[in-house]
């Protein structure tokens, strides 16, 4: 893939074939990872785990897409920022 800088008020689209019924994760980090944010998520994926470990159908029918595998994306997504900005620290403190 080719970069290149776009001019003020300039868009680029890039087509993009995105199966139907398949999970799209767009990440954007602009800092560093919250711990808050971090702790928030754990309690959500401990809840959808309580509830599928429940056997309840009705609270199980209840969980959304977003329960299931957003949850679980973004944990991914935020653990592999963390590692990338600890790693460019440490890298920055040896140079």
């Amino acid at each position: 893939m080719r970069c290149h800088k776009l001019k003020e008020n300039e868009s680029e689209n890039r087509p993009s074939d995105v199966i139907a019924g398949s999970f799209l994760n767009v990440a954007v980090v602009g800092g560093s990872v919250s711990p808050v944010r971090l702790q928030q998520l754990q309690a959500a994926l401990q809840q959808t785990q309580a509830t599928l470990q429940s056997n309840d159908t009705a609270l199980i029918g209840a969980l959304s897409r977003e329960d299931l595998l957003g949850d679980i994306f973004y944990a991914g997504m935020l653990g592999y920022y963390g590692q990338v900005i600890a790693f460019s620290a440490l890298t920055a403190q040896q140079q």
